[in-house]
Parts: structure tokens; C-alpha cells; sequence
């Protein structure tokens, strides 16, 4: 069954999980597929970050690809994804 929308407060850490780029864009790509509004988008790639932002993150998505990557309805959704990904992972 495909989820309809985003779950707020989801991802909530005490600490985060150092992973590899690829294993994290696979993590995010496989909750992303739980999303019908999200299709077939896919993030190809993250980049590390040289410093560590103001929320303790290491990394920034790019390479999105897929059709609704531009919608209304994908945008929030995404957003809640790498928001939630990004208080749980780091990446070497």
C-alpha cells in the first residue's frame, strides 16, 4: 500500500548513522517508493558537505530524477523524506 502524504516528526535521533553515499541514496530512494505522489523520482546522488550544517547534517541531496520531481504535491513530500533522513544519517 502506497502512502498518501508525509509523516511529521519522523527520523528523531539521538545520534546519527555514518553511511556510505550510495546505501543513503538507496535508503531514500526505497521511501520514496512508499509515496505514490512521488512516482517514479529517484535521488541519484548526495554530496558531502565540507562542514557540518546548522542541524548537525553532512550532506545535501542532487541528481533528483524522475517526472514529478517538480510537482506541488512531491515537493513537501520530499522535503519530509530528506528532512527526516538527514536527522538520522551521515555520510563518509
Amino acid at each position: 500500500m502506497k502512502r498518501e502524504g508525509f509523516m511529521s516528526g519522523a527520523g528523531k535521533a539521538a545520534s546519527r548513522q555514518t553511511i556510505s553515499r550510495d546505501e543513503l541514496c538507496t535508503l531514500i530512494n526505497d521511501e520514496l517508493a512508499q509515496y505514490e505522489v512521488c512516482g517514479s523520482c529517484r535521488l541519484t546522488t548526495v554530496q558531502e558537505l565540507l562542514l557540518v550544517n546548522e542541524g548537525g547534517s553532512n550532506w545535501e541531496p542532487c541528481g533528483l530524477q524522475g517526472r514529478n520531481r517538480g510537482s506541488p504535491a512531491f515537493l513537501p513530500v520530499f522535503a519530509g523524506v530528506i528532512q527526516s533522513f538527514r536527522a538520522r544519517y551521515n555520510v563518509r
